[in-house]
Protein backbone atom coordinates (compact mmCIF):
# COMPACT_ATOMS: atom_id res chain seq x y z
CA UNK A 1 0.00 0.00 0.00
CA UNK A 2 1.15 3.48 -0.92
CA UNK A 3 1.44 6.23 1.51
CA UNK A 4 -0.47 8.82 -0.08
CA UNK A 5 1.65 12.11 1.50
CA UNK A 6 4.32 10.16 0.60
CA UNK A 7 3.20 9.95 -3.44
CA UNK A 8 5.10 13.03 -4.69
CA UNK A 9 8.26 12.38 -3.21
CA UNK A 10 8.00 8.66 -4.10
CA UNK A 11 7.20 9.52 -8.11
CA UNK A 12 10.14 11.97 -8.13
CA UNK A 13 12.69 9.73 -6.76
CA UNK A 14 11.42 6.64 -9.38
CA UNK A 15 12.22 9.39 -11.81
CA UNK A 16 15.16 10.28 -11.20
CA UNK A 17 16.16 6.19 -10.59
CA UNK A 18 15.15 5.75 -14.26
CA UNK A 19 18.14 5.99 -15.47
CA UNK A 20 19.60 4.02 -13.04
CA UNK A 21 22.13 1.05 -14.67
CA UNK A 22 24.14 -0.16 -11.40
CA UNK A 23 26.91 0.61 -9.76
CA UNK A 24 30.28 -0.47 -11.17
CA UNK A 25 32.35 -3.73 -9.63
CA UNK A 26 35.54 -5.41 -11.51
CA UNK A 27 36.28 -8.98 -12.63
CA UNK A 28 37.12 -10.28 -9.35
CA UNK A 29 34.44 -8.93 -7.29
CA UNK A 30 33.20 -11.86 -5.62
CA UNK A 31 29.36 -12.33 -4.25
CA UNK A 32 30.17 -11.72 -0.67
CA UNK A 33 31.85 -8.02 -1.31
CA UNK A 34 28.08 -7.57 -2.00
CA UNK A 35 25.93 -5.76 1.43
CA UNK A 36 22.66 -6.06 -0.01
CA UNK A 37 20.26 -8.95 -0.96
CA UNK A 38 19.05 -6.96 -4.83
CA UNK A 39 22.65 -5.49 -5.88
CA UNK A 40 22.30 -3.62 -9.23
CA UNK A 41 25.56 -4.30 -10.74
CA UNK A 42 27.58 -2.80 -13.90
CA UNK A 43 29.72 -5.46 -15.20
CA UNK A 44 33.17 -4.69 -17.56
CA UNK A 45 34.30 -6.68 -20.22
CA UNK A 46 35.95 -9.77 -20.95
CA UNK A 47 35.25 -10.90 -17.42
CA UNK A 48 35.65 -13.99 -19.46
CA UNK A 49 39.24 -14.49 -18.92
CA UNK A 50 38.96 -15.36 -15.68
CA UNK A 51 38.05 -19.25 -14.28
CA UNK A 52 38.92 -18.82 -10.62
CA UNK A 53 37.60 -20.04 -7.75
CA UNK A 54 33.44 -19.61 -9.29
CA UNK A 55 31.19 -22.54 -7.77
CA UNK A 56 28.16 -23.35 -9.02
CA UNK A 57 25.57 -23.48 -12.12
CA UNK A 58 22.79 -21.31 -11.96
CA UNK A 59 22.59 -20.92 -8.08
CA UNK A 60 25.99 -20.09 -7.28
CA UNK A 61 27.90 -20.66 -3.47
CA UNK A 62 31.02 -18.22 -4.09
CA UNK A 63 33.17 -16.99 -6.93
CA UNK A 64 33.13 -13.93 -9.43
CA UNK A 65 29.52 -12.73 -9.72
CA UNK A 66 30.15 -11.51 -13.17
CA UNK A 67 31.99 -14.57 -14.34
CA UNK A 68 28.55 -16.25 -12.92
CA UNK A 69 26.42 -14.19 -14.73
CA UNK A 70 28.34 -14.73 -18.46
CA UNK A 71 27.96 -18.22 -17.68
CA UNK A 72 24.43 -17.83 -16.77
CA UNK A 73 24.37 -15.81 -20.03
CA UNK A 74 22.90 -12.88 -18.96
CA UNK A 75 25.84 -10.76 -19.96
CA UNK A 76 27.83 -11.27 -22.93
CA UNK A 77 31.40 -10.92 -23.52
CA UNK A 78 31.19 -7.19 -23.62
CA UNK A 79 29.54 -6.89 -19.86
CA UNK A 80 26.82 -5.02 -18.78
CA UNK A 81 24.37 -4.01 -16.27
CA UNK A 82 22.48 -6.97 -14.31
CA UNK A 83 20.93 -8.12 -10.99
CA UNK A 84 22.27 -10.26 -8.42
CA UNK A 85 20.07 -11.89 -5.72
CA UNK A 86 20.97 -13.18 -2.47
CA UNK A 87 19.27 -16.26 -0.87
CA UNK A 88 19.60 -16.58 2.60
CA UNK A 89 19.07 -20.13 2.67
CA UNK A 90 22.09 -22.85 1.05
CA UNK A 91 18.78 -24.29 -1.13
CA UNK A 92 21.47 -27.52 -0.87
CA UNK A 93 24.02 -29.44 0.43
CA UNK A 94 26.11 -29.26 -2.51
CA UNK A 95 26.43 -27.31 -5.71
CA UNK A 96 27.70 -28.63 -8.78
CA UNK A 97 29.75 -27.12 -11.34
CA UNK A 98 28.96 -26.51 -15.07
CA UNK A 99 30.94 -25.77 -18.62
CA UNK A 100 28.46 -23.33 -20.48
CA UNK A 101 28.48 -20.31 -22.87
CA UNK A 102 32.87 -21.19 -22.84
CA UNK A 103 33.16 -20.55 -18.78
CA UNK A 104 33.70 -23.42 -16.43
CA UNK A 105 32.16 -23.78 -12.81
CA UNK A 106 33.97 -26.47 -10.00
CA UNK A 107 31.63 -28.31 -7.80
CA UNK A 108 31.93 -27.41 -3.78
CA UNK A 109 29.94 -27.84 -0.88
CA UNK A 110 27.52 -25.04 0.64
CA UNK A 111 29.11 -22.47 2.36
CA UNK A 112 26.96 -19.70 3.80
CA UNK A 113 24.27 -17.92 0.94
CA UNK A 114 24.02 -18.63 -2.31
CA UNK A 115 23.42 -15.99 -5.33
CA UNK A 116 21.49 -16.44 -8.61
CA UNK A 117 20.47 -13.83 -11.15
CA UNK A 118 16.57 -14.83 -10.80
CA UNK A 119 14.26 -13.80 -7.92
CA UNK A 120 13.53 -16.51 -5.53
CA UNK A 121 10.86 -16.76 -2.53
CA UNK A 122 13.47 -15.94 -0.18
CA UNK A 123 15.20 -13.03 -1.39
CA UNK A 124 15.00 -10.29 1.35
CA UNK A 125 14.14 -6.82 0.77
CA UNK A 126 17.34 -5.17 1.13
CA UNK A 127 18.14 -3.34 -1.86
CA UNK A 128 20.95 -1.28 -3.10
CA UNK A 129 18.47 0.71 -4.86
CA UNK A 130 15.52 2.86 -3.05
CA UNK A 131 13.14 1.90 -5.39
CA UNK A 132 13.30 -1.64 -7.37
CA UNK A 133 10.99 -3.62 -9.39
CA UNK A 134 11.53 -7.23 -9.63
CA UNK A 135 9.46 -10.56 -10.50
CA UNK A 136 8.54 -12.91 -8.22
CA UNK A 137 8.09 -16.56 -8.78
CA UNK A 138 4.69 -18.79 -8.10
CA UNK A 139 3.36 -19.89 -5.29
CA UNK A 140 5.64 -18.19 -2.15
CA UNK A 141 4.64 -19.79 0.98
CA UNK A 142 6.52 -20.09 4.29
CA UNK A 143 8.69 -17.50 3.94
CA UNK A 144 9.09 -14.95 7.09
CA UNK A 145 7.76 -11.64 6.87
CA UNK A 146 7.26 -8.83 9.49
CA UNK A 147 5.15 -6.01 9.36
CA UNK A 148 1.62 -4.50 7.97
CA UNK A 149 2.27 -2.16 4.89
CA UNK A 150 5.83 -1.46 5.88
CA UNK A 151 8.05 -4.64 6.41
CA UNK A 152 11.22 -5.52 7.80
CA UNK A 153 13.90 -5.96 4.80
CA UNK A 154 14.60 -9.05 6.73
CA UNK A 155 11.46 -10.47 5.07
CA UNK A 156 11.01 -11.95 1.94
CA UNK A 157 9.47 -9.49 -0.79
CA UNK A 158 7.39 -11.94 -2.30
CA UNK A 159 5.38 -13.20 0.59
CA UNK A 160 5.21 -9.99 1.72
CA UNK A 161 3.75 -8.46 -1.18
CA UNK A 162 0.90 -11.23 -1.26
CA UNK A 163 0.48 -9.90 1.98
CA UNK A 164 0.02 -6.23 0.96
CA UNK A 165 -1.83 -7.47 -1.88
CA UNK A 166 0.35 -6.69 -4.74
CA UNK A 167 0.78 -9.51 -5.89
CA UNK A 168 -1.41 -12.83 -6.58
CA UNK A 169 -0.40 -16.26 -5.42
CA UNK A 170 0.97 -17.20 -9.09
CA UNK A 171 3.52 -14.44 -8.88
CA UNK A 172 4.59 -11.85 -10.94
CA UNK A 173 6.00 -7.97 -11.37
CA UNK A 174 5.89 -5.78 -8.10
CA UNK A 175 7.84 -2.24 -7.04
CA UNK A 176 8.97 -1.56 -3.59
CA UNK A 177 10.47 1.19 -2.12
CA UNK A 178 13.32 1.62 0.66
CA UNK A 179 12.09 3.40 3.95
CA UNK A 180 13.43 4.33 7.18
CA UNK A 181 13.53 0.91 9.88
CA UNK A 182 10.89 0.82 12.46
CA UNK A 183 11.29 0.35 16.37
CA UNK A 184 8.90 -2.43 15.88
CA UNK A 185 6.76 -4.19 13.68
CA UNK A 186 3.14 -5.56 13.97
CA UNK A 187 2.11 -8.65 12.44
CA UNK A 188 -1.24 -9.27 11.01
CA UNK A 189 -2.60 -11.56 8.49
CA UNK A 190 -3.99 -10.46 5.55
CA UNK A 191 -4.65 -12.41 1.96
CA UNK A 192 -3.98 -15.78 3.66
CA UNK A 193 -0.79 -14.82 5.13
CA UNK A 194 0.66 -14.33 8.50
CA UNK A 195 3.16 -11.78 9.00
CA UNK A 196 5.19 -11.64 12.22
CA UNK A 197 5.91 -9.17 15.40
CA UNK A 198 9.58 -8.29 14.82
CA UNK A 199 11.63 -5.25 16.94
CA UNK A 200 14.15 -2.83 15.20
CA UNK A 201 16.10 -3.17 11.95
CA UNK A 202 18.09 -1.13 10.29
CA UNK A 203 15.66 -0.92 7.19
CA UNK A 204 12.40 -1.58 5.88
CA UNK A 205 10.50 -1.03 2.73
CA UNK A 206 7.12 -0.78 1.54
CA UNK A 207 5.01 -1.86 -2.00
CA UNK A 208 4.08 0.92 -4.91
CA UNK A 209 0.72 0.68 -6.20
CA UNK A 210 1.25 3.28 -9.02
CA UNK A 211 -0.48 2.31 -12.22
CA UNK A 212 1.16 3.73 -15.07
CA UNK A 213 -0.46 1.56 -17.48
CA UNK A 214 -4.41 3.30 -16.83
CA UNK A 215 -4.17 5.95 -19.42
CA UNK A 216 -0.74 4.36 -21.68
CA UNK A 217 -0.52 5.58 -25.09
CA UNK A 218 0.76 1.84 -26.53
CA UNK A 219 -0.26 2.12 -30.08
CA UNK A 220 -0.90 -0.79 -32.72
CA UNK A 221 -2.20 -3.59 -30.61
CA UNK A 222 0.93 -3.92 -27.99
CA UNK A 223 0.76 -4.41 -24.71
CA UNK A 224 1.35 -1.88 -21.91
CA UNK A 225 3.65 -3.07 -19.33
CA UNK A 226 3.41 -0.81 -15.56
CA UNK A 227 6.96 -0.12 -14.82
CA UNK A 228 9.69 2.41 -12.64
CA UNK A 229 8.11 6.04 -12.83
CA UNK A 230 6.32 5.32 -16.14
CA UNK A 231 4.63 2.68 -18.25
CA UNK A 232 6.37 0.76 -21.10
CA UNK A 233 5.38 -0.76 -24.31
CA UNK A 234 5.74 -4.37 -25.73
CA UNK A 235 5.44 -3.77 -29.69
CA UNK A 236 3.14 -5.95 -31.57
CA UNK A 237 5.87 -7.55 -34.64
CA UNK A 238 6.33 -5.20 -37.18
CA UNK A 239 6.54 -1.97 -34.93
CA UNK A 240 8.81 -0.12 -32.68
CA UNK A 241 9.09 3.10 -30.85
CA UNK A 242 8.77 4.07 -27.43
CA UNK A 243 4.82 3.99 -28.33
CA UNK A 244 5.14 0.90 -30.52
CA UNK A 245 4.34 3.97 -33.09
CA UNK A 246 6.63 2.90 -35.55
CA UNK A 247 6.48 0.29 -38.40
CA UNK A 248 9.63 -1.71 -38.97
CA UNK A 249 10.74 -2.89 -42.33
CA UNK A 250 14.29 -2.75 -42.65
CA UNK A 251 17.29 -2.45 -40.14
CA UNK A 252 17.82 0.22 -42.73
CA UNK A 253 14.99 2.22 -42.33
CA UNK A 254 16.37 5.28 -40.01
CA UNK A 255 19.62 3.36 -39.30
CA UNK A 256 18.54 1.22 -36.61
CA UNK A 257 20.20 -0.09 -33.40
CA UNK A 258 19.16 -3.25 -31.30
CA UNK A 259 16.82 -6.56 -31.71
CA UNK A 260 13.66 -5.48 -33.57
CA UNK A 261 10.65 -7.69 -34.46
CA UNK A 262 10.06 -8.47 -37.83
CA UNK A 263 6.34 -8.59 -39.31
CA UNK A 264 7.18 -12.25 -39.91
CA UNK A 265 7.54 -12.89 -36.64
CA UNK A 266 11.34 -13.47 -36.89
CA UNK A 267 13.47 -11.32 -34.91
CA UNK A 268 16.58 -9.29 -36.15
CA UNK A 269 19.55 -7.66 -35.16
CA UNK A 270 20.25 -4.37 -36.37
CA UNK A 271 23.80 -2.10 -36.11
CA UNK A 272 23.77 1.52 -36.94
CA UNK A 273 21.54 0.60 -39.79
CA UNK A 274 23.11 -2.58 -40.70
CA UNK A 275 21.18 -6.18 -40.18
CA UNK A 276 23.51 -8.38 -38.36
CA UNK A 277 23.81 -11.91 -39.66
CA UNK A 278 26.62 -13.43 -37.97
CA UNK A 279 28.04 -12.71 -34.85
CA UNK A 280 30.91 -14.84 -32.70
CA UNK A 281 33.04 -13.44 -29.67
CA UNK A 282 33.39 -16.20 -27.20
CA UNK A 283 33.16 -19.90 -28.91
CA UNK A 284 29.60 -20.20 -26.99
CA UNK A 285 27.56 -21.66 -30.16
CA UNK A 286 28.92 -24.60 -32.70
CA UNK A 287 29.35 -23.59 -36.09
CA UNK A 288 30.22 -26.85 -37.10
CA UNK A 289 26.27 -27.20 -38.38
CA UNK A 290 24.47 -29.00 -41.41
CA UNK A 291 22.76 -27.43 -43.97
CA UNK A 292 18.86 -27.11 -41.99
CA UNK A 293 20.89 -25.06 -39.19
CA UNK A 294 22.26 -23.01 -41.44
CA UNK A 295 19.14 -22.61 -43.80
CA UNK A 296 16.60 -21.90 -40.30
CA UNK A 297 19.33 -19.63 -38.54
CA UNK A 298 21.07 -20.96 -35.18
CA UNK A 299 22.55 -19.74 -31.59
CA UNK A 300 20.66 -16.76 -29.42
CA UNK A 301 20.51 -13.24 -30.56
CA UNK A 302 21.39 -12.32 -27.76
CA UNK A 303 25.07 -13.68 -28.11
CA UNK A 304 26.30 -15.63 -30.92
CA UNK A 305 24.28 -16.37 -33.50
CA UNK A 306 23.94 -17.45 -37.61
CA UNK A 307 20.51 -15.52 -38.39
CA UNK A 308 19.93 -17.84 -41.06
CA UNK A 309 20.12 -18.49 -45.33
CA UNK A 310 16.42 -18.27 -46.01
CA UNK A 311 16.14 -15.29 -43.82
CA UNK A 312 19.22 -13.72 -45.81
CA UNK A 313 17.66 -14.50 -48.70
CA UNK A 314 14.17 -13.01 -48.01
CA UNK A 315 15.68 -9.81 -47.07
CA UNK A 316 17.79 -9.30 -50.25
CA UNK A 317 15.38 -10.59 -52.69
CA UNK A 318 13.57 -7.34 -53.25
CA UNK A 319 16.93 -5.49 -54.42
CA UNK A 320 19.28 -5.86 -57.35
CA UNK A 321 22.80 -7.38 -55.89
CA UNK A 322 24.12 -3.77 -56.68
CA UNK A 323 21.56 -2.25 -54.14
CA UNK A 324 23.13 -4.27 -50.87
CA UNK A 325 26.59 -4.45 -49.30
CA UNK A 326 28.40 -6.35 -47.55
CA UNK A 327 30.08 -5.65 -44.03
CA UNK A 328 32.77 -7.91 -42.65
CA UNK A 329 34.30 -6.50 -38.87
CA UNK A 330 37.13 -8.74 -37.45
CA UNK A 331 38.86 -8.96 -34.12
CA UNK A 332 42.06 -11.01 -33.49
CA UNK A 333 43.58 -12.14 -30.28
CA UNK A 334 45.19 -9.33 -29.53
CA UNK A 335 41.95 -7.33 -29.79
CA UNK A 336 43.07 -5.77 -32.93
CA UNK A 337 40.49 -5.11 -35.43
CA UNK A 338 39.43 -4.64 -38.87
CA UNK A 339 36.70 -4.56 -41.76
CA UNK A 340 36.33 -5.18 -44.93
CA UNK A 341 32.95 -3.90 -47.06
CA UNK A 342 31.92 -5.19 -50.58
CA UNK A 343 29.70 -2.84 -52.82
CA UNK A 344 27.24 -5.69 -53.70
CA UNK A 345 25.62 -8.60 -52.26
CA UNK A 346 22.29 -10.71 -52.90
CA UNK A 347 21.67 -14.65 -51.43
CA UNK A 348 19.77 -16.39 -54.03
CA UNK A 349 16.69 -19.09 -53.10
CA UNK A 350 17.53 -22.55 -51.75
CA UNK A 351 16.87 -24.17 -55.21
CA UNK A 352 20.30 -22.44 -55.83
CA UNK A 353 21.98 -23.75 -52.52
CA UNK A 354 21.67 -20.13 -51.27
CA UNK A 355 24.10 -18.79 -54.26
CA UNK A 356 26.10 -15.75 -53.18
CA UNK A 357 26.16 -12.82 -55.74
CA UNK A 358 29.12 -10.49 -54.23
CA UNK A 359 31.58 -8.21 -55.62
CA UNK A 360 31.86 -4.52 -56.82
CA UNK A 361 33.82 -2.31 -54.97
CA UNK A 362 36.24 -3.63 -52.43
CA UNK A 363 36.90 -0.79 -49.25
CA UNK A 364 38.44 -1.71 -45.83
CA UNK A 365 41.66 -2.41 -43.81
CA UNK A 366 41.81 -6.05 -43.03
CA UNK A 367 42.36 -7.30 -47.05
CA UNK A 368 39.84 -9.17 -49.57
CA UNK A 369 39.22 -12.30 -48.94
CA UNK A 370 36.38 -12.56 -51.01
CA UNK A 371 36.46 -11.64 -54.07
CA UNK A 372 40.17 -11.80 -54.52
CA UNK A 373 42.24 -11.61 -57.26
CA UNK A 374 42.77 -15.73 -57.07
CA UNK A 375 40.58 -16.83 -59.16
CA UNK A 376 40.22 -20.50 -57.41
CA UNK A 377 38.77 -18.91 -54.27
CA UNK A 378 36.68 -16.31 -55.65
CA UNK A 379 33.16 -16.60 -53.81
CA UNK A 380 31.26 -14.94 -56.21
CA UNK A 381 28.59 -16.81 -57.74
CA UNK A 382 29.14 -20.16 -55.17
CA UNK A 383 26.70 -22.03 -53.35
CA UNK A 384 26.61 -22.56 -49.80
CA UNK A 385 28.31 -25.29 -48.62
CA UNK A 386 27.84 -27.50 -45.10
CA UNK A 387 29.25 -30.62 -43.33
CA UNK A 388 26.67 -32.29 -45.35
CA UNK A 389 25.73 -30.24 -48.12
CA UNK A 390 29.30 -30.55 -50.69
CA UNK A 391 28.47 -27.31 -52.99
CA UNK A 392 31.51 -25.94 -53.24
CA UNK A 393 33.63 -25.46 -56.53
CA UNK A 394 36.88 -27.95 -55.69
CA UNK A 395 37.92 -31.20 -55.86
CA UNK A 396 37.58 -31.67 -52.16
CA UNK A 397 34.37 -31.04 -49.54
CA UNK A 398 35.61 -27.74 -48.49
CA UNK A 399 33.35 -28.01 -45.40
CA UNK A 400 33.86 -31.72 -44.67
CA UNK A 401 33.93 -31.76 -40.23
CA UNK A 402 37.58 -32.42 -40.07
CA UNK A 403 38.43 -29.39 -41.75
CA UNK A 404 36.70 -27.40 -39.31
CA UNK A 405 36.03 -24.54 -41.58
CA UNK A 406 31.94 -24.63 -40.82
CA UNK A 407 29.43 -23.66 -43.15
CA UNK A 408 30.18 -20.98 -45.91
CA UNK A 409 30.32 -20.01 -49.50
CA UNK A 410 33.31 -22.06 -50.55
CA UNK A 411 35.46 -21.79 -53.87
CA UNK A 412 38.71 -23.70 -53.16
CA UNK A 413 38.25 -23.94 -50.04
CA UNK A 414 38.13 -20.27 -49.71
CA UNK A 415 40.48 -17.40 -47.79
CA UNK A 416 36.94 -16.50 -46.03
CA UNK A 417 36.63 -18.98 -42.73
CA UNK A 418 34.60 -16.88 -40.32
CA UNK A 419 32.71 -20.03 -39.67
CA UNK A 420 35.49 -21.83 -38.61
CA UNK A 421 35.93 -23.47 -35.55
CA UNK A 422 36.17 -20.76 -32.88
CA UNK A 423 40.32 -21.43 -31.19
CA UNK A 424 42.09 -18.81 -30.26
CA UNK A 425 44.68 -20.26 -27.96
CA UNK A 426 45.52 -23.78 -29.53
CA UNK A 427 48.69 -23.80 -31.54
CA UNK A 428 48.47 -27.44 -32.57
CA UNK A 429 46.72 -27.23 -36.25
CA UNK A 430 47.28 -23.80 -37.55
CA UNK A 431 44.38 -23.55 -39.67
CA UNK A 432 41.73 -25.20 -37.14
CA UNK A 433 40.17 -21.58 -36.31
CA UNK A 434 38.54 -18.17 -37.61
CA UNK A 435 40.36 -16.78 -39.97
CA UNK A 436 40.81 -14.21 -42.81
CA UNK A 437 43.66 -14.86 -44.92
CA UNK A 438 44.61 -11.50 -45.90
CA UNK A 439 44.70 -10.08 -42.96
CA UNK A 440 47.58 -10.72 -40.95
CA UNK A 441 48.54 -13.70 -42.91
CA UNK A 442 45.19 -15.15 -41.58
CA UNK A 443 46.17 -14.84 -37.52
CA UNK A 444 43.83 -16.18 -35.29
CA UNK A 445 40.49 -14.04 -35.15
CA UNK A 446 38.54 -14.45 -31.56
CA UNK A 447 35.26 -12.06 -33.28
CA UNK A 448 33.69 -11.45 -36.36
CA UNK A 449 30.29 -9.43 -36.88
CA UNK A 450 28.94 -9.99 -40.86
CA UNK A 451 26.07 -7.86 -41.73
CA UNK A 452 24.19 -6.47 -44.91
CA UNK A 453 22.76 -3.16 -45.77
CA UNK A 454 20.40 -2.49 -49.07
CA UNK A 455 19.08 0.36 -50.47
CA UNK A 456 17.13 0.73 -53.88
Amino acid sequence: MLIKNKRVVLVIVLMLLRNSKGFGVTCDTQFSNLEHSITYVLCPADCWRQYSNLCGDRIYSRGPICLAAMQDQWIDGGGGPMVVYRSPDKRTNRYSGGNRNAVKSESCSADGDSYSFEMTCSTQGDSSTLVTQVNCPAYCRGEAVYGSEIYSDKSSVCRAAVHAGVLPDKGGMVIFYTTLGQSLYNGSTSNGVESKSGLASKGAFAFTNINECVNNACEHGSTCVDGIAEYFCVCSPGYYGKYCEKGFTHCWNGNLTGKFVMKSRDEVVCNKGWLVFQRRFDGSVDFQANWSDYRNGFGSLNGEFWWGLEKMHIATKPFQCNQCRLRVELKDIDNGTSYAEYSQLCVGPESSNYQLCVGGQYNGTAGDSIITSFPNHNSNGVGFSTIDRDNDNSGVHCAEPWRGSGGWWFHGCSLAVPNGVWNPVSTSCPKCHIYWTTWKDGKKLRGTELKLRCKP
